[in-house]
């Protein structure tokens, strides 16, 4: 056969073809495609579907299907009665497959596409479709009907299209709208580009990129392509990688994805959240595995500025969904943490520089963060933390080491005392003790410290211990240097019940006494004053005034030789001295020695010995100190080393309280004369302060020697010539007395 013959036969052929399509095309009525439609929206979503306006057909060598005004029904309780709705559809359909009763959408087109996504206040939600039994029984309706039902898409663009969400359960709506969106590919078999511009509430959105073929998706063991970005607000994000289908593990990922963030605050707006500016981030990670369990490696992640603090974090997390897997190495470098207060307003001191790092793991039951080094400003940490969760309550514990630990950078300036701590002009305060964190978490520490700094003090070798088992609290310090000696104490808080039961125990030995006023902010005006101190008293109550009421313990002071300024007139002990002695003039008061001891039961402290010896006059008192209401009602006698003084050393009475003191003439000795009421108080029970003294004193201790003296009658006092020079001493003592 010649080759023109076979020309003419070919022409036939598709002119032939073509009248056969066209026959067909034109033997199909689309209305009988507005039942099946609806019928496959109620199979598919339980839901009725309405082509409100045309459906028609467009003929041409690739016809399309034309739609106007389509509804899909919303849930019951959804605020329209619309889920969504679409001005106008369009199909264009392959001429071909229609002969293989095969339905292939070359390209569709959405315009003015309306989608509400609802959550009601219970937590449902409208695109959780109809029960399953009912769309069973619409889908087996529909295969009876015996019409065509496969269909295939290659491009799909939409244009001007709204998306609200509005979750009643959460109290916020959110609006996206896009403006253009296209995914293109040259055949079914081809990649499929997605471009798209869009934006939320009011905010501009693009997105792009190339997925692989639709006929590859979800094709077992077969990897299909994605190459994804997106522009959002402050951020872009990008994500490239496959996806295969895995017959038992569904879906398996092998993406990289990215995220960088000019301003963390405001990629969190667009998401509707609201948090405080903390610089930019970036985030580099891979997502391997199920996409019911997917893992997360090779994680690369900065969150932050140096101005304020950044944190970097590397690792992986095998199983992000259940918090197991994770193992991190966490880094955190800052100028000064004051710049956090511009964001967090947190009122943080002005330290720095900041620089740390740690070893993040999960441990079973909870996470450990290992390998610690933080540096803050003059201040350093090191060491392990361990939190777990255990039946609901959650577990600390902590070995922790510190080079230098600066109190007094970490807590600001320190400001002056006031004056009076209330309005009730009370020393002890009735806030609230933070019982609320005992027992909040078991906690196991422990903290040794090389050197921890005060603003004027300074302590080394410092061991803390700390313990919290279901409410129940010890703390246990242990100092070896601190002003020139060293102290202990154990402190206990049981929180179980409606009121706390509070146990303290503390000693000290050999302590310069200025030297830790000083540094406590407590006192200019004493200097030297080593000191032994012995402490252990108890009480109840949920505030320091209730404990001390209902206080019951004793508490043993005894301090040498040190130089009292008695320019310091604010402090009570040394007006005191100034009305015990108003013969003398002195710049200085040094004192020889001073032992104390009280015994409490239920808030009131009773002296059992009182001694203060000074270069000109030995002291003896008794009395008690109401913790309560904290009135004072001590007496003080003085007992003067010049023997022709005696007769004008007045014993004083100290009352008031103890914010407010106050000094006068004893009462007794007004009626009855000095000598008399000096000889009942003596020096108190000797018996009582002996065993306060070192085991090792000898003779030349000062206690024991003043001890010794008062043991002796006094001398009689030497005559003097009657006269002014008498009359002067006697008024100078009672113009001393009255503080005029």
């Amino acid at each position: 056969m010649r080759l023109g013959t076979v020309l003419k036969l070919a022409c036939v052929g598709a002119c032939a073809l073509i009248v056969a399509l066209i026959a067909v095309v034109k033997s199909i009525d689309v209305n009988t495609y507005r039942g099946v439609l609806v019928q496959a929206a109620k199979a598919a979503t339980g839901r009725d579907l309405s082509i409100r306006g045309k459906l028609s057909l467009k003929l041409s060598l690739t016809p399309a299907l034309i739609a106007e005004d389509i509804t899909l029904s919303n849930a019951p309780w959804g605020e329209r009665p619309e889920m969504a709705r679409l001005q106008r559809l369009r199909a264009d359909i392959g001429l071909l497959p229609l002969l293989l009763r095969e339905v292939r959408l070359n390209r569709l087109q959405l315009s003015g596409l309306d989608v509400v996504l609802e959550r009601n206040g219970a937590g449902q939600t409208n695109w959780t479709f109809g029960s399953s039994a009912s769309i069973a029984r619409s889908a087996a309706a529909v295969d009876g009907a015996g019409t065509p039902t496969t269909f295939k898409i290659g491009q799909v663009s939409i244009d001007h299209a709204q998306i609200v969400y509005r979750d009643a359960l959460g109290g916020r709506t959110e609006t996206v709208t896009i403006e253009q969106l296209r995914a293109a590919a040259d055949t079914l078999s081809a990649p499929l580009g997605r471009p798209g511009r869009g934006g939320g509430d009011g905010q501009h959105v693009e997105a792009s990129g190339v997925l692989g073929p639709i006929g590859s998706l979800g094709v077992p063991g077969k990897p299909y392509p994605i190459k994804l970005k997106a522009v959002l607000p402050g951020l872009v994000a990008t994500a490239n990688g496959t996806v295969t289908t895995d017959r038992e593990k569904g879906p398996v990922l092998a993406l990289q994805v990215t995220a960088d963030a000019t301003e963390v605050a405001e990629a969190a707006k667009f998401a509707g959240y609201a948090i405080p500016p903390l610089g930019a981030a970036r985030i580099a990670l891979g997502v391997t595995g199920p996409l019911s369990a997917p893992g997360l490696v090779n994680i690369d992640a900065v969150l932050g500025r140096r101005d304020l603090v950044a944190v970097t974090a590397k690792g992986t997390v095998k199983a992000p969904l259940t918090a197991e897997g994770v193992d991190l190495v966490m880094f955190a470098e800052g100028e000064n943490i004051a710049g956090l207060n511009r964001g967090l307003d947190l009122g943080l001191p002005s330290i720095g520089p900041v620089k740390g790092s740690a070893h993040l793991t999960d441990i079973e039951g909870g996470w450990r963060l290992g390998e610690l080094k933080l540096v803050l400003g003059r201040s350093d940490i090191a060491g392990d933390i361990s939190l777990r969760l255990r039946a609901g309550r959650p577990s600390m514990e902590a070995r922790l080491v510190s080079q230098q630990i600066d109190l007094g950078e970490l807590g600001g300036a320190r400001s002056e005392p006031a004056k009076a701590r209330n309005e009730q002009n009370r020393l002890f305060p009735d806030d609230p003790l933070p019982l609320t964190l005992v027992g909040l978490a078991d906690a196991d520490l422990s903290w040794r410290i090389d050197r921890l700094l005060g603003d004027g003090l300074t302590a080394q070798q410092v061991d803390l211990v700390l313990s919290d088992k279901g409410g129940k609290l010890t703390v246990t310090p242990k100092v070896q240097s601190l002003a020139g000696g060293k102290a202990s104490g154990a402190l206990s808080v049981d929180a179980t019940g409606k009121t706390a039961h509070v146990t303290l125990n503390l000693d000290a030995e050999k302590v310069m006494a200025g030297d830790l006023l000083r540094g406590l902010g407590l006192s200019q005006g004493v200097k030297g004053g080593r000191t032994s101190l012995h402490a252990a008293v108890r009480g109840n109550g949920n505030s320091v005034r209730s404990v001390l009421a209902r206080l019951n313990g004793d508490v043993t002071v005894v301090t040498d030789k040190a130089t009292l300024d008695n320019a310091y007139a604010d402090m009570i002990a040394l007006d005191v001295l100034r009305q015990l002695s108003p013969w003398t003039q002195q710049k200085n008061t040094e004192m020889q020695c001073l032992v104390s001891r009280f015994t409490v039961a239920d808030g009131m402290a009773h002296s059992e010995a009182l001694l203060f010896d000074t270069d000109v006059m030995t002291v003896s008192g008794q009395g008690s100190i109401n913790l309560a209401n904290e009135v004072l009602d001590l007496t003080v006698a003085p007992r003067p080393k010049d023997a022709s003084l005696i007769s004008l050393a007045l014993p004083l009475d100290v009352g008031g309280t103890l914010t407010h003191p106050t000094v006068t003439p004893n009462r007794g000795a007004i009626v009855k004369g000095v000598a008399s009421v000096a000889a009942g108080l003596a020096l108190g029970p000797v018996g009582a302060i002996l065993p306060l003294m070192s085991a090792g004193a000898d003779d030349s201790n000062p206690c024991l020697a003043a001890i010794n003296q008062a043991k002796k009658p006094a001398p009689p006092a030497t005559k003097k010539p009657a006269g002014k020079g008498v009359l002067n001493d006697i008024g100078r003592a009672a113009r001393g007395l009255l503080g005029d």
